[in-house]
């Protein structure tokens, strides 16, 4: 990652729609179903040229994970700057999740949505203290 004096890169993820239970109506015949949840944390890079250009972006990916907790699929449903599209993609394959659940058996968790911030702002400043 492209170091960039007095700026702090920070970058955002938030799962949505993928967290909770499915069909948890208390009966037993109703399947019990646990999304899948991501268990590899770490941050995308920054595109070099977008940081130099002190630009950000906000995407929405989707991407299928399968039964193993291995995406099969990651495509950018929308974004709102292209120069991120290539490391929000690196980023998705790259990503390993705990498996959805169907009554407790793992199995495969189609359309997961996935947004991602990329931003840049200033740290803040350091006072001398006498």
């Amino acid at each position: 990652m492209h170091r960039f004096s007095g700026w702090l890169l920070l970058t955002g993820l938030i799962v949505a729609a993928c967290a909770g239970t499915n069909g948890t109506d208390g009966h037993s015949d109703t399947p019990k179903r646990h999304e899948a949840r991501i268990i590899t944390h770490f941050r995308p890079g920054y595109p070099v040229a977008a940081l130099a250009r002190k630009e950000s972006a906000r995407l929405l990916l989707a991407t299928d994970i399968d039964a193993t907790g291995v995406p099969t699929t990651c495509r950018i449903v929308s974004t709102t700057n292209h120069d991120f599209d290539r490391s929000a993609l690196n980023w998705c394959w790259q990503l390993r999740y705990r498996p959805a659940t169907l009554d407790g058996a793992p199995t495969s968790d189609p359309q997961h949505i996935l947004h991602l911030n990329y931003a840049i702002s200033r740290p803040a400043p350091d006072f001398d203290h006498p």
